[in-house]
C-alpha cells in the first residue's frame, strides 16, 4: 500500500496501514471521551510492533547504505585518476631525473649567478615534491657555482630594499649569498666543484676607468665575496676566472689547497698585476688551460702553474695584435706534456712572413690539433691564414693523430691549405682522423688528403662542402688514381686503394639549398663509394650523414644501403632544423 505525506506529497510503497502522518480522526479523540472504534484500535495496537519490525531493518540498511557510499567515493577517485593511470608512462625513474636536472644545470649561462632564486638547481626543488626529493638526493646537481660579481648591491640596496630571505630583483646581499652558498656545499656532499667567478664590468682602455673601477664602492665590497669560495678550494676541479679590474688578492691563499684542480679557464680583464697572484703551482692535477679573450700575451705567460703538467690547450677569441707566433710558441715548449692544441673563434694575424729564419720546434706530443672558426665578426680585426701558418711554420708534430680544421666564414676568404700540407710534411706524422670544411678556408681539400700523412686516416669528417664538392672528393677516395667518373669507379682494377685504412666517414648535407635531384645525386654518389670499397676489399664500417629536416631517402638508396648493413655497415643520420641550430 502507498503512502502520502501530507506536507509534500510525496508517496512510498508498504505493507502496512499505519499512516505515516498523524490521523485526523486520532487527534480528534485526543480532545475527548469518545472511545475508538475497532479498526482504529486495532492499528493503534500493532503499532509497537511495526515500530520493533522497522528497528530492527534500518541498521542493515544503514550498513549497506554506509558500503554503497565507500564504493561510490572509491569508483569516483578511480575515475578522477583514470586518465593519469591509463598513461604508459607515470612516474620518471630517479636515474632519468638526474640525467634531465644535470642537463638543465649544463646548458644554463653563468652570466647569472648561481645563487639567484631563478637559477638552476635552486628553481628545479620548487617544481613539486617528488623533483625536491630529487634534486635534494643528488649531490652532482650542486657541484656548478656560478657568481656574478655584478649581482652585488649597493650598501643601500643590500640595507634598505633586500630581504635577507628572498630578493626581488637581481641583486643579492651579503647575507642570502652566504646562507645559499653554504646550502650548496652542504648539498654537494663534498664532489669536487666547478667554480666560476664572473664580473661583468665594461672595460675600456682608459687607465683613469681602470682606476675608478678599483676605486668603486661595490667593487670593493665584492672582494669579500670571494673569501668564502676560498674555504673550499681544496674541492675545486674546475676554475673560470674574469674579474675585470679587480685584485685577486684572495686567491694568493689558494696555493697549498688546490690540489683537484684539473682545469683552469682565464677570460678577458685581468691585469698583469693581477696575474702574478695567480699562484697555482700546488695544483698538481691541473691538465687543462683555456685562455679566452685575453689580450696581453705577457700576463698569463707570467701566470704560475705547473706547465709542465698540462695536457691541454685551448686559445679562444684573441682579438688583438699583442701576441705573434713566436711568443706563443715559447709556451708551447714549457708545455713537455702537451698532447692537445685548439684555436677557436677569432685569433690576432700572427705573420709567418715576421719569421722566415725561425726554426721549428718540436712537440712531440701534440696528437690533437684544432683550428675552429664558426662565425667571425666584421671589424677591424681580420682573421687571415697568417695567424694559422704563423703557428704552423714554427712547429713540428711528429705525434699528431687528430686534425680538426673548420672554418665556415662568409666575410673573409682565406687559403691555410699550403701551411698545413707544409707542416705535416715536415712533421711525418700519421693522421688517424681528419675533420675538415671546405669553406672560404680550405680551397683544395683533396691537396691535403695527397699528404702523405694522410694515408693513414680512418676517419674523415666533411662539413659545409658544396654539392658538387662533395661528389668530387668521394671520387678521389675509390681509387690512387684519383678518378672523378663516378661511373667508372667500379670497374676499375684499382679501386680502394686509397686511403685503404679508411673505416670510417662523416659528411654534411644539411644544406638548405640542396635541391631533390641533388640529394638523389649525392645518393647514387655514395652509394657507389661504399659499394666500390666493398668490392675492393676496404669496406667502410661507419657512415654518418647530416641532412635537413625534411630530407626523404629514396627508396633505391635505402635498399642498397640495408643490404650493406646485413653486411656489417653502421649507418647513422640525424636531422638538421636551420630554424633551430640547437637540433643538429
Amino acid at each position: 500500500m502507498s503512502h502520502s505525506c501530507p506536507n509534500c506529497h510525496m508517496t512510498c510503497d508498504g505493507s502496512s496501514s499505519f499512516h505515516l502522518a498523524p490521523d485526523p480522526s486520532i487527534i480528534a479523540l485526543l480532545h475527548s471521551n469518545q472511545p475508538p472504534s475497532a479498526s482504529m484500535e486495532a492499528t493503534l495496537r500493532a503499532g509497537s510492533n511495526r515500530i520493533s519490525e522497522l528497528d530492527s531493518l534500518i541498521p542493515e540498511l544503514e550498513r549497506k547504505l554506509k558500503s554503497l557510499v565507500q564504493e561510490r567515493n572509491l569508483l569516483e577517485w578511480m575515475t578522477r585518476h583514470s586518465r593519469i593511470i591509463l598513461n604508459p608512462v607515470r612516474r620518471l625513474p630517479e636515474g632519468v631525473l638526474h640525467k634531465i636536472f644535470r642537463h638543465c644545470v649544463s646548458d644554463s649561462t653563468t652570466s647569472r649567478s648561481s645563487f639567484h632564486p631563478d637559477s638552476h638547481p635552486w628553481i628545479l626543488v620548487n617544481v613539486c615534491r617528488m623533483w625536491r626529493q630529487t634534486a635534494l638526493s643528488f649531490p652532482l646537481l650542486w657541484t656548478q657555482v656560478h657568481f656574478n660579481m655584478s649581482m652585488i648591491p649597493k650598501s643601500v640596496r643590500a640595507r634598505g630594499r633586500l630581504s635577507k630571505e628572498s630578493p626581488h630583483d637581481d641583486f643579492i646581499s651579503y647575507e642570502y649569498f652566504m646562507k645559499r652558498f653554504h646550502l650548496q656545499l652542504q648539498r654537494s656532499a663534498g664532489i669536487p666543484l666547478d667554480i666560476s667567478f664572473i664580473c661583468d664590468v665594461n672595460m675600456t682602455n682608459d687607465e683613469s676607468s681602470v682606476t675608478s673601477l678599483c676605486n668603486d664602492p661595490v667593487t670593493n665590497e665584492g672582494i669579500s665575496y670571494l673569501w668564502p669560495f676560498i674555504s673550499s678550494s681544496y674541492r675545486w676541479k674546475r676554475l673560470l676566472i674574469s674579474l675585470s679590474g679587480l685584485t685577486l688578492e684572495p686567491f694568493s691563499f689558494i696555493q697549498h689547497s688546490i690540489s683537484a684542480l684539473e682545469t683552469l679557464e682565464i677570460v678577458e680583464g685581468l691585469t698583469t698585476s693581477s696575474y702574478h697572484q695567480v699562484q697555482l703551482l700546488s695544483a698538481t692535477n691541473l691538465r687543462n688551460l683555456i685562455i679566452n679573450n685575453v689580450d696581453d700575451n705577457s700576463c698569463w705567460q707570467d701566470l704560475q702553474l705547473p706547465w709542465s703538467k698540462l695536457t691541454t690547450l685551448t686559445l679562444r677569441g684573441i682579438t688583438t695584435s699583442h701576441l705573434n707566433a713566436s711568443q706563443i710558441v715559447q709556451v708551447l715548449c714549457r708545455m713537455s706534456s702537451l698532447e692537445s692544441l685548439s684555436f677557436t673563434s677569432q685569433i690576432s694575424s700572427w705573420d709567418a712572413r715576421k719569421y722566415p729564419h725561425a726554426t721549428p720546434v718540436i712537440l712531440p706530443k701534440i696528437t690533437r690539433l684544432s683550428y675552429i672558426i664558426v662565425q667571425s665578426f666584421t671589424g677591424e680585426t681580420i682573421l687571415g691564414s697568417q695567424s694559422f701558418d704563423g703557428i704552423l711554420s714554427l712547429v713540428v708534430l711528429p705525434s699528431l693523430k687528430q686534425l680538426n680544421i673548420l672554418y665556415k666564414d662568409s666575410h673573409y676568404t682565406t687559403d691555410a691549405n699550403d701551411g698545413i700540407v707544409s707542416m705535416l710534411r715536415r712533421s711525418s706524422c700519421a693522421l688517424k682522423t681528419l675533420n675538415f670544411s671546405w669553406g672560404p678556408m680550405i680551397c683544395d681539400p683533396l691537396h691535403l688528403l695527397q699528404c702523405g700523412s694522410c694515408s693513414s686516416l680512418e676517419e674523415i669528417s666533411i662539413f659545409w662542402v658544396p654539392v658538387d664538392s662533395i661528389r668530387d672528393i668521394i671520387s678521389h677516395l675509390h681509387a690512387n688514381d684519383h678518378i672523378r667518373d663516378l661511373s667508372h669507379a667500379v670497374a676499375s682494377e684499382s679501386v680502394a686503394l686509397f686511403l685503404p685504412g679508411l673505416r670510417s666517414m662523416e659528411i654534411d648535407l644539411s644544406s638548405p639549398s640542396l635541391s631533390a635531384e641533388e640529394n638523389e645525386s649525392v645518393e647514387n654518389c655514395i652509394m657507389l663509394f661504399l659499394e666500390s670499397r666493398e668490392a675492393g676489399g676496404a669496406a667502410l664500417e661507419r657512415l654518418y650523414i647530416h641532412v635537413q629536416m625534411e630530407y626523404v631517402m629514396s627508396e633505391s638508396f635505402e635498399r642498397r644501403l640495408l643490404a650493406l648493413r646485413e653486411r656489417g655497415l653502421r649507418f647513422y643520420m640525424s636531422r638538421y632544423d636551420h630554424n633551430d641550430p640547437r637540433s643538429f
